[in-house]
């Protein structure tokens, strides 16, 4: 996917320079660099505690997912609403 978004980047470089090896360099360091970017240490958490979750989901009845997906739906609209309010206090006090 990485290397999708930018093949035309590559090519339209290519076409310019007339540098196969010099795209292929290019491709492949993008490709490094998205790989290494899953890698992270705040992504590799995330990913640690979306398996965490789901794992103790699978425990959970039908009824009572249902009820905690409505119940944290509630909790983000919640934090949506107050993160808007404060962008627009900050806005208004500029």
């Amino acid at each position: 996917m990485t290397l999708g978004r930018y093949f035309w980047l590559a090519f339209a470089l290519n076409w310019h320079a007339h540098n196969p090896f010099g795209t292929i360099i290019l491709l492949a360091a993008i490709a490094a660099a998205g790989a290494s970017v899953q890698f992270l240490p705040g992504r590799l958490e995330s990913i640690k505690r979306e398996v965490r979750v789901n794992r103790q989901l699978a425990t959970v009845s039908h009824y009572d997912r249902r009820s905690l997906r409505k119940l944290v739906c509630r909790w983000m609209r919640s934090l949506r609403r107050a993160s808007r309010d404060e962008r627009r206090i900050r806005i208004r006090d500029r």
